[in-house]
């Protein structure tokens, strides 16, 4: 009985990075989006120098901000991880842009239909999901 307990307790302990990993999958869409704002295309526009402050201005407030979010509970320890990747995900997005989508393996290189037809199925289903 003790090792089925070491066992949740080892499982357990790791519940708040595996938590993290979803919610930074999730942002993904998010982090592409805020430059599609007024705010997103103005840094956007920036130079590169001026990028490349703006990056290390990013990373700076993540250094200030990580020992504020010093502890052990397992809400804490989601939301240090979530923010301490916010940075790098739009500085990344700024310098770079979005990641272009990747073909299928079975796609055809003209148009991807296959693409474009996953792409109005999850629509639909979003369509769905909100009714």
């Amino acid at each position: 009985m003790s090792k089925l307990v070491n066992v949740f307790d080892t499982i357990g302990k790791h519940i708040p990075g595996i938590a993290a990993n979803y919610v930074k999958r999730m942002l993904e869409p998010v982090y592409d989006r805020v430059f599609s704002t007024r705010l997103g295309r103005y840094f956007k526009s920036l130079d590169r120098k001026e990028k490349y402050a703006v990056e290390a201005s990013m990373y700076v407030a993540t250094e200030i901000l990580e020992p504020k979010l010093e502890g052990d509970a397992p809400f804490t320890r989601v939301v240090r991880e979530v923010v301490m990747d916010a940075g790098p995900e739009l500085a990344k997005r700024m310098l770079n842009g979005p990641d272009p989508p990747t073909p299928p393996a079975d796609s055809k290189e003209e148009g991807w239909p296959v693409v474009e037809t996953m792409t109005e199925d999850i629509k639909k289903l979003r369509q769905k999901l909100r009714h």
